[in-house]
């Protein structure tokens, strides 16, 4: 149920009068009191920290807007993004024994 309408774009859209929930919730999130405290979950599940912590939020959204703006002044300056590998087929960089790892759709040993 709802009123026919038009969005931003000028597309023929639906208004919804009423929302009814199809799907429980499987998983409930932390209490508000309690929150997310452990650290290891927080990085683990980073979707949960965002809805739960608004600080974390927040500096989600500065961080964003911080690279938005960063990426517009170099664009206008003609600087070209070039995004570089992470994982490579050669182990390269400091002494330290280096993460491998294996693709299985590549079929090939892989580095960090």
């Amino acid at each position: 149920r709802g009123t026919p309408a038009r969005n931003k774009r000028g597309e023929l859209c639906l208004v919804p009068a009423t929302v009814e929930l199809l799907a429980p919730c499987m998983r409930l999130l932390p209490k508000e009191h309690f929150g997310l405290k452990d650290p290891d979950l927080r990085y683990r599940a980073r979707h949960v920290d965002l809805m739960c912590n608004p600080e974390v939020r927040e500096v989600f959204v500065k961080r964003a807007a911080i690279l938005r703006s960063l990426r517009s002044f170099l664009d206008a300056r003609g600087f070209v993004e070039v995004e570089t590998p992470v994982l490579s087929r050669e182990a390269s960089g400091a002494a330290a024994r280096p993460f491998q790892t294996h693709h299985n759709a590549l079929k090939s040993d892989l580095f960090l």
